[in-house]
């Protein structure tokens, strides 16, 4: 679709460590991600409240129908989640297994006591 960057060759150190490289996560909501998803990727990372999640889990089920993969291979992490245990144990019900929650760019005072919660809140669900 469209131009393509070229970059000039780039290097990574330290080389990850998992055979066959770090995982590829596609962190979009657009018509077109779940193709892309079910095409190349390792997992979706929607942000929270960009998409109906259950719609959007659906669409991508389908796209994997249409490529032949399994669904089940895909991982699924949501960026953005909300510090609340029911919205939390949704998510959950609906397969994710990554919820990453947000931290402001504050000092300590601020971000532990968050961080404490989050764990709390991580300890329930588990």
């Amino acid at each position: 679709h469209g131009d393509f960057i070229d970059f000039e060759r780039s290097w990574s150190y330290p080389k990850p460590i998992t055979p066959g490289g770090p995982p590829v996560l596609m962190g979009a909501e657009s018509q077109w991600a779940y193709d892309r998803i079910a095409e190349y990727c390792d997992g979706w990372l929607p942000r929270n409240g960009r998409v109906d999640l259950r719609e959007g889990l659906e669409l991508l089920k389908a796209a994997c129908d249409r490529v032949e993969r399994d669904f089940n291979e895909i991982q699924l992490s949501l960026f953005g989640a909300q510090d609340d245990e029911a919205t939390c144990s949704a998510a959950i019900e609906l397969g994710f297994q990554r919820l990453i929650f947000m931290l402001p760019p504050a000092q300590a005072d601020e971000v532990l006591p968050l961080l404490d919660s989050y764990a709390a809140l991580a300890e329930k669900l588990t």
